[in-house]
């Protein structure tokens, strides 16, 4: 039976549920529907299909609710790294690594057996695979250059990404001690700039740089979720009158501040073209907004949304939504290749059985892949210490 501590946060284990499952919807529109192709639709075909494109923000979402995660116990104890940084590296491995390479693997097997041919499908995306892709997603190093990035399996490099971010999170935490929490927001801006100089420089050599990701802008959006964490839960004097200060406010005027906040998210993203120029302040401006929405979750009581977002099928999802966003690509393009295209012949009918059909079956798969190739890690790391509340919400997040 979890604790009430535990079971107070189970809401984030349901972000992660949406999160992973609009991922998947994104992509699945995306096997059947280029963007371009979309933008031509009527109006409110455009704009239903429109609102299944949005995949980058969830990835931002779940590094925000990767630092809220991971700063939860900061906060419950004194801002310390409960452990040491060796010991916080050492879980991160055995939590992160192996079902990654496990999903690698399984993506390897798929594309040399049956479908490493580009079909025209969003999964070409994925195709050729080279010795030097190989290499380069071992050492999580395969984000940084283009079009490897997106090799093996599209969506692994967000892993890369945040894998990159967590070798920052003790010096980020050891400055929330030393200095103001904001001050340290602001660091990770510089940590950004810094990244985004470096993918300058090998750009500068000329490498094939892939400047729409890096620890640019992701390690912002990373200190947003620690900065929500820390005012929604930590003992502090300063945390615990900010959010005060926040149930105090009228309650049409919070909501004034999420419409304004979210509002700003999607005009940024809207003005973005397709060179993709505005994307790190999109993704800057979404994961403000998301930090504020984890934020009011936490602090407003058993309210309506967050029974909903905490409800017991999404959490049950969202403890699996890691497995869920590795292996749900190569999966996609079987259901495609291999079914789908012979049962239907119009495009609408296909995507929709695809979301309506395939979506579920993925996601038993994706459970059945973390029960042999994640949860084994889980209890690895939890083996031999007593269990804390709040566990539930330690997972990583895609």
């Amino acid at each position: 039976m979890k604790s009430k501590a535990s079971s107070h946060l189970l809401f984030i284990d349901g972000i992660r549920a949406l999160a992973a499952l609009y991922v998947t919807i994104h992509h699945e529109v995306l096997q059947y529907y280029k963007i371009p192709t979309i933008y031509g639709f009527s109006f409110v075909r455009k704009n239903l299909f429109k609102f299944f494109l949005g995949g980058h923000y969830a990835v931002a979402l779940f590094i925000v609710v990767s630092g809220y995660s991971l700063m939860i116990s900061v906060s419950r104890h004194s801002d310390t790294l409960r452990g040491g940084a060796l010991e916080f590296f050492r879980k991160r491995v055995i939590r992160i690594l192996p079902p990654y390479y496990l999903a690698m693997a399984l993506s390897l097997i798929l594309i040399w057996t049956c479908i490493g041919v580009p079909t025209g499908f969003n999964w070409d995306n994925s195709l050729p695979v080279s010795s030097f892709d190989i290499v380069m997603h071992l050492l999580l190093l395969h984000d940084f250059l283009r079009p490897g990035a997106w090799h093996i399996n599209h969506v692994f490099w967000s892993i890369s990404v945040e894998w990159r971010i967590y070798f920052f999170f003790p010096v980020l935490v050891l400055l929330w001690r030393r200095v103001r929490p904001v001050a340290t927001v602001f660091v990770s801006v510089l940590i950004s700039l810094l990244g985004l100089g470096f993918l300058v420089g090998l750009s500068s050599l000329g490498l094939p740089v892939n400047f729409g990701e890096g620890v640019h802008p992701f390690i912002i959006l990373f200190a947003f979720g620690m900065l929500a964490a820390d005012v929604s839960l930590s003992p502090k004097a300063w945390s615990a009158s900010f959010r005060e200060r926040y149930a105090s406010l009228p309650s049409w005027f919070r909501g004034v501040l999420f419409v304004v906040l979210g509002g700003l998210a999607v005009f940024v993203g809207r003005l973005d073209g397709p060179d993709r120029l505005l994307m790190p302040l999109s993704d800057i401006t979404a994961g403000a907004f998301f930090a504020l929405c984890i934020f009011a979750l936490a602090v407003g009581g058993d309210g309506f949304f967050r029974r909903v977002v905490g409800c017991k099928p999404l959490v049950w999802v969202g403890t699996f939504s890691y497995s869920l966003y590795l292996i749900h690509a190569p999966l996609l393009q079987v259901a495609t290749q291999y079914g789908l295209d012979t049962w239907a012949s119009s495009l609408d009918l296909r995507m929709g059985l695809l979301v309506l059909v395939g979506t579920p079956v993925i996601v038993g798969l994706a459970w059945l892949f973390f029960l042999v190739c994640e949860k084994p890690f889980i209890k690895m790391n939890q083996r031999g210490r007593k269990p804390v509340a709040l566990e539930v919400v330690t997972d990583p997040a895609p």
